[in-house]
């Protein structure tokens, strides 16, 4: 049997964050989905709804393979907990078998044959009989910062047996608050002076990763491998933090993919940082309104509203804020932009833009890719040509899909 991650017309919902990657590949907790579905059930190829990340998919990644030679078990990406529906899985014996709810397709049984078919068409267009089933999925990329403690915990349950982790609390119990614990990969260095508050959650630091020192945590709070906390950062509840990350002052409600630096003094709360981004020194974003009404963010080409009081930004890969950056609540910015300047930008930027003093003006793409050259090499990642052709896909579909709006060239 092969194993696959789906994804299905929901996929849009989740822009800017899946212009580059499919929703499979999101961190929505300790792991990515496909992560997770990896560790709970077997290990996972992908696909997605997009064909411009299936091309890109295929020549840079083992997790899309061109065919295969044995049955497969498609499982949709937006799942929010696999371990819910691995027993269900059990009904699935032949071709066209489903798990569905009459509106989303959990799980589908197709021969192998089918294969490339499946790969670019609707799941639904493959179900000859249908289980009934009920699962809860991701529908927005608000629900993901939202619900993160809860994602963690259900990470961390399948964590923990992996037998990667070991309890560092007794090493700390002086600079503890609460009953909850302090788990570490291999390699992890805790400098004097930390704190950690465990009333609510465990602090979770996965291998390579350092704090410095006088940071304080609420758990619960994941640490990427290879991640530094810096000097007197104040991390916050319901906080993950990607791989080879760096990240200081102050945050709270926040995911953070990997590969990305918030290294200074600045808030960032209730949002979600893509791949290669960076946040310039003092860079603060909203996350209530004065008015204490619910936040509004834009989503699939219009603003929609979140049900919460509690949202602050969400930026795709590869984009940037200079020092100073001031954020309004529900703020989303797409691929590829740079914000600077005095004042609060629009609370949508487009992909491929600089926002600069309030106007939208248009980011070459050769600079683009200069741009993210020079960043990836930094962590001895190369840019590669299907990267390139990645990024101008992305232009052209965002074109379309997040319309600039008062731009100046």
């Amino acid at each position: 049997m092969h194993y696959g991650l789906f994804d299905d017309a929901l996929f849009s919902n989740f822009y800017p964050l899946t212009y580059s990657k499919p929703f499979s590949q999101l961190r929505t907790g300790l792991f990515t989905q496909a992560e997770f579905a990896s560790a709970v059930i077997h290990p996972v190829s992908l696909i997605t709804s997009a064909d411009h990340l299936n091309r890109y998919l295929s020549v840079s990644s083992s997790l899309h393979p061109e065919s295969v030679s044995e049955p497969v078990l498609w499982m949709n990406s937006r799942i929010r907990d696999y371990s819910e529906l691995a027993p269900a899985l059990k009904e699935l014996k032949n071709q066209g078998d489903a798990l569905s709810d009459g509106t989303t397709v959990f799980a589908i049984l197709i021969d192998a044959g089918q294969y490339a078919d499946f790969c670019s068409s609707k799941p639904e267009e493959f179900i000859k009989t249908t289980f009934p089933c009920k699962l809860e999925t991701f529908d927005h990329t608000w629900e993901i910062i939202l619900d993160n403690g809860k994602t963690q915990q259900a990470h961390w349950n399948v964590a923990e047996k992996s037998g990667r982790f070991t309890d560092l609390t007794e090493l700390h119990k002086n600079s503890i608050l609460g009953s909850g614990k302090i788990f570490g990969g291999k390699n992890v260095l805790i400098h004097p002076g930390v704190t950690f508050d465990l009333r609510n959650g465990n602090v979770i630091l996965d291998d390579d990763s350092e704090v410095m020192a006088h940071s304080s945590f609420v758990g619960p709070v994941y640490i990427g491998k290879k991640s530094k906390i810096k000097i007197g950062a104040k991390i916050y509840q319901n906080t993950v933090i990607g791989p080879v990350c760096k990240v200081g002052g102050e945050v709270e409600d926040v995911i953070i993919q990997g590969y990305s630096n918030k290294q200074h003094d600045g808030f960032l709360g209730h949002a979600y940082l893509g791949e290669w981004c960076n946040l310039g020194a003092d860079t603060n974003n909203s996350d209530l309104k004065n008015t204490y009404a619910n936040v509004d963010i834009w989503e699939n080409g219009k603003f929609a509203d979140t049900g919460s009081q509690f949202m602050g930004l969400i930026m795709g890969d590869h984009s940037k804020t200079g020092i100073n950056t001031q954020l309004n609540t529900g703020t989303v910015v797409g691929f590829s932009s740079n914000i600077f300047g005095a004042g609060f930008p629009d609370r949508l930027i487009p992909s491929f833009h600089w926002s600069a003093d309030g106007r939208l003006i248009d980011y070459r793409m050769n600079k683009a890719i200069e741009t993210a050259k020079i960043v990836m090499s930094r962590r001895n990642i190369s840019f590669t040509d299907a990267d390139e052709t990645l990024f101008h896909d992305i232009k052209t579909l965002a074109a379309i899909e997040m319309p600039s709006v008062r731009k100046t060239k």
